[in-house]
């Protein structure tokens, strides 16, 4: 298990590979042409930046601050 310091020592290609292989898909969001993948990954998050119209990653994320959840929140559904 990596921590979020390792994490981000790790090249691209690397951290894409544990992404798709180890994370735990959370919610997606829009931001202008951007879809944002949010991901939990051991201990930590991860936000994918992905343009779709180009096919392409712009930039990965990376917090353990759960503050930083807030634009997800809307898309939590709770049942009693």
């Amino acid at each position: 298990m990596l921590t979020l310091d390792q994490f981000k020592l790790l090249p691209n290609i690397e951290k894409g590979t544990i992404i798709f292989n180890d994370a735990e898909f959370i919610a997606e969001r829009r931001e202008g042409v951007l879809t944002i993948l949010l991901y939990q990954l051991y201990s930590f998050y991860v936000e994918v930046y992905y343009q779709q119209d180009l096919n392409e990653i712009q930039r990965l994320r990376t917090f353990s601050n759960t503050e930083l959840l807030e634009p997800y929140l809307e898309q939590v559904k709770i049942q009693f």
